[in-house]
């Protein structure tokens, strides 16, 4: 039994075989090759030869089909012929597709499913008009049009996965008659609750942390930034994370008069941003879309009080007091001043985060995959 599954991540070539330099490793995709015979992934290869860290994305069980790497309309028109002829060739010799959108190589995967009459799954991990809009210029039209194509999507589906419990599933609703299930992408290691957690400092001056991609300008650190530079008091933030635009945002903190209490560190392995984070006193993340971000969820992990933007599913997570609206640099330069002198209110807000990060441990997160697979290959063995 065969699934072809798409994915919208960027990966890189090595000299044997495929590799990522953060996210979606052999590990992730072996959790499906446990239930189906071969896992075929659909995915951007870009032409960079893999470097020192990155990880093996193919392996036993789970085969990569590359696309040529593009990103943005103007490289996908010369992609997009060839994207549609590897989709299509892929569902062909499969017995199932899994639809991981949105995005644009979902698009062509879900079109390929229909085309060759697979049975299709589908995992929803974000908004798609929250993305275009957070992309800006011309993206921002396609924003109603990226809605309405994922609500098609998810209405044709034979069982369905969201990153949240409730935000997607209302706006993206499935079918009532199918197997459904919210489960996170992220998994947390047991034993991340098994340490303490972080201390709550006094303030009122606080380390904060960042992290996440600086490969775009969705996370929304040019946002803290300019909040960090309205503070009355002078927090310092370090920066986890790497991307095309590190340059311009170390250039931007310099200009703000920032250069000493800002320090960037790059992309760290997994188990240093576990440290970064319990060496800090609050986790901030204005981000103007996301799904269910991971790095948030692992702040709250070990037990750090946070504030974030009210998109995706970060209200599932915090509470309101909790966000801040997004691109809002006077309001987000406000909650971190009242927070820094609220020793009391960040001990409640990070106890509370602890509590709610537990749903996403190891084994339960797990139980709740295998169960979302194993109903996909029961809808491949019905056909």
């Amino acid at each position: 039994m065969k699934i072809a599954v798409s994915s919208e991540y960027h990966f890189v070539r090595g000299a044997d075989g495929v590799y990522t330099d953060a996210s979606y490793p052999y590990k992730f995709w072996s959790e499906l090759a446990d239930v189906f015979d071969e896992v075929v992934l659909l995915a951007r290869v870009g032409d960079r030869p893999a470097r020192a860290g990155d990880r093996r994305v193919d392996g036993p069980g789970v085969r990569v089909v590359a696309v040529p790497d593009f990103v943005g309309p103007g490289a996908l028109v010369t992609r997009a012929p060839g994207l549609v002829r590897a989709a299509v060739a892929t569902t062909r010799a499969v017995d199932v597709v899994l639809v991981r959108a949105p995005g644009v190589v979902a698009t062509a995967v879900h079109a390929a499913a229909r085309a060759t009459r697979r049975p299709y799954a589908i995992e929803v991990v974000g908004d798609p008009g929250e993305s275009l809009v957070a992309a800006g210029g011309s993206l921002v039209r396609l924003a109603t049009i990226g809605r309405w194509l994922l609500r098609r999507q998810v209405a044709g589906v034979s069982a369905s996965r969201f990153v949240t419990q409730r935000v997607l599933q209302r706006r993206f609703p499935p079918r009532p008659d199918t197997f459904t299930i919210g489960a996170s992408d992220l998994e947390l290691p047991d034993d991340v609750f098994a340490q303490p957690p972080v201390a709550i400092a006094p303030g009122p001056t606080l380390d904060l942390v960042f992290v996440g991609s600086l490969a775009r300008p969705y996370k929304g650190l040019d946002v803290l930034l300019a909040a960090l530079a309205r503070t009355r008091d002078a927090h310092r933030l370090t920066v986890v994370g790497d991307g095309a635009l590190r340059p311009a945002l170390e250039a931007d903190a310099a200009a703000r008069g920032l250069a000493a209490r800002v320090q960037f560190v790059g992309t760290v392995p997994a188990h240093a941003v576990f440290d970064q984070l319990r060496a800090a006193d609050l986790f901030v993340l204005p981000t103007r879309t996301e799904g269910l971000p991971r790095s948030l969820i692992e702040a709250m992990a070990v037990g750090l009080p946070c504030l974030a933007s009210p998109v995706g599913g970060v209200p599932e997570l915090l509470p309101t007091e909790a966000q801040v609206a997004v691109d809002d640099v006077a309001g987000l330069a406000r909650a971190l001043d009242a927070l820094a002198h609220d020793p009391a209110r960040r001990a409640r807000l990070g106890g509370a985060n602890r509590e709610t990060a537990r749903d996403f441990g190891a084994t339960i997160r797990r139980q709740r995959l295998r169960a979302f697979y194993r109903a996909i290959r029961a809808v491949a063995d019905g056909r």
